[in-house]
């Protein structure tokens, strides 16, 4: 995971990191650093949904699929160079 999110992250791709789940996604095996950053464009509550081992495993994934249409949307909008 954390080889693939190095590659990723090196092209400009958001990352959405399921931190919760422990080893790369959160931060091991020198996984991306920005990527655990949350973006300004995305809420707080979702962003910590994100890294909750005690929340609900719906709600994480329904904050993961919320930010990804996010991400999804920028794009679509601003293009590749959107850093919002």
């Amino acid at each position: 995971v954390a080889l693939e999110a190095r590659i990723i992250a090196s092209r400009g791709a958001r990352i959405v990191p399921m931190i919760r789940t422990g080893g790369a996604s959160s931060g091991m095996f020198d996984f991306p650093q920005q990527a655990l950053e949350k973006p300004v464009c995305v809420k707080e509550h979702q962003w910590a949904l994100l890294a909750r081992k005690d929340a609900r495993i719906v709600d994480s994934a329904k904050a993961a699929a919320e930010i990804t249409a996010l991400f999804v949307r920028q794009f679509t909008i601003l293009g590749r160079d959107s850093h919002l």
